[in-house]
């Protein structure tokens, strides 16, 4: 995955919408491509849980589909980071 701050997403989508009218799918994504267990993994360390996570594959179509990177982009027009997120947002919010 590709997480991307709500805050820039909300400006390209803005952005987009005062622009000339497009046709199809516009993408973009922040600026790194991640595992949903390193996002996790990075969450924990953040908030300084100590949990372990249950690394379960995801079967099929699906799973093949993710592990080949169908939810990341080339378009890294995002800057903040995921770490820099965790870092910005209050530990007593999670």
């Amino acid at each position: 995955m590709q997480p991307i701050d709500s805050g820039e997403a909300a400006t390209l989508i803005a952005a987009l919408l005062e622009g000339d009218p497009k046709r199809g799918i516009v993408d973009f994504g922040g600026p790194e491509a991640m595992t949903m267990g390193e996002a996790a993994d990075a969450w924990l360390a953040d908030r300084g849980v100590r949990k372990r996570i249950r690394r379960m594959p995801i079967p099929g179509r699906v799973g093949k589909a993710l592990a080949e990177g169908v939810l990341c982009t080339d378009d890294h027009s995002g800057t903040i980071t995921w770490g820099d997120w965790l870092r910005a947002h209050p530990k007593e919010a999670s």
